[in-house]
């Protein structure tokens, strides 16, 4: 059963955490991906985007998400990088329907995510390219873009009916400072006028966000307990009567644990250790003279620490924790622990037991 709609973007830090969980703990995901170029090149292998593609398809195991783009790249200056941004921006090309999107997406076996565009016939001509996949189709509505209410409306209620949708309603960052009543007011009301424009077709719902930092110096530089306030966005939400009256059952998402920006995931500053909790993120910054095997020690140290978790991210901070950090030398792979933590518990939050089976421990 699918508890969970994680988003991320294709990365190396987000495909490995995804890549590493185990099997039954993907069952329960519905990944709404972001594609973008893998970085580096490989021989024999043309192109980036194709790459990235299959390292999807490594992490997933075949089984079913949800495909978008992420914008092009313009920070890498390499062969690969060039090659790459020069592919995303084809495939971010609204002429003729997006005809570029939707034969790409028509060669995945993946669920295609409508592209906005701000003309009436390009945006029908796309509706119909994907639709014709034969497959659901999935809309993301970003908050930043007034829900994308005013593209909506480009597309005739007709166009719906008898369609499966999945609507992605996407809160994207959610500071520390945020009003979340304001937030959630918000949601509600893009809810229910998109459930009003599409009510011909069979819908699905689901609130996504990120309220995980884009720094830490400023919160505190050691240590914090920061709740998940996306999960709190979830829980005043889900038992909201004008929903529910609506006929809205929103299901529950989130950016992985990673900050809800396109920029590459960046891991800079004191050597910090993150603790993926169901309901908060707990970190452990520590000098540069102690590193990541001194934040390790605090976090399983810690009463916060779940010695029946036995996911990928958790075996490596043990691992790093014992004295072991071959690989663990630098923040990039500690990104990745953190983002597979924070799916595992995800996955498992509304059978409340994070921890998973105990066949589910990690077997490389």
């Amino acid at each position: 059963m699918i508890t969970y709609f994680p988003a991320f973007t294709i990365r190396e830090s987000e495909i490995k955490g995804f890549e590493r969980l185990a099997g039954p703990t993907k069952d329960h995901m519905f990944p709404i991906v972001s594609l973008q170029a893998w970085p580096r090149a490989k021989n024999g292998l043309p192109s980036q985007v194709q790459r990235s593609v299959d390292k999807l398809a490594e992490a997933s195991g075949g089984r079913p998400l949800a495909l978008d783009l992420a914008a092009p790249r313009a920070d890498l200056a390499s062969p690969a990088g060039v090659l790459g941004r020069g592919e995303m921006e084809a495939l971010h090309d609204v002429s003729d329907g997006c005809r570029n999107w939707a034969e790409f997406i028509a060669d995945t076996a993946h669920i295609p995510v409508f592209q906005w565009v701000s003309d009436a016939s390009q945006a029908t001509l796309q509706f119909d390219r994907l639709i014709s996949l034969g497959r659901s189709i999935v809309f993301r509505f970003r908050r930043s873009q007034n829900w994308n209410l005013p593209q909506l409306q480009l597309l005739p209620k007709a166009k719906f009916a008898g369609h499966s949708i999945l609507v992605v309603l996407d809160s994207e960052q959610i500071s520390r400072s945020a009003d979340l009543t304001v937030i959630g007011n918000g949601v509600q009301q893009a809810a229910l006028s998109i459930a009003q424009h599409l009510d011909q077709a069979s819908l699905s719902f689901v609130v996504i966000g990120s309220s995980f930092p884009a720094e830490f110096a400023s919160i505190h530089p050691e240590y914090a307990e920061m709740p998940i306030r996306e999960r709190q966005l979830h829980a005043m939400l889900n038992p909201s009567p004008p929903l529910l009256q609506a006929g809205i059952d929103l299901r529950y998402g989130d950016y992985a644990g990673v900050f809800a920006d396109e920029k590459p995931t960046a891991f800079k500053g004191r050597p910090r250790v993150d603790l993926a909790c169901p309901t908060q993120w707990i970190y452990h910054r520590r000098p540069e003279t102690e590193g990541y095997g001194s934040a390790a020690q605090l976090v399983v140290g810690s009463s916060h620490w779940d010695e029946a978790l036995m996911c990928w991210g958790a075996q490596e901070i043990r691992r790093a924790a014992a004295g072991n950090l071959q690989g663990l030398g630098s923040g990039t792979p500690w990104t990745a622990i953190r983002i597979n933590m924070h799916l595992h518990q995800q996955a498992h939050f509304e059978s409340g037991a994070a921890g998973g089976p105990q066949e589910e421990e990690w077997q490389d």
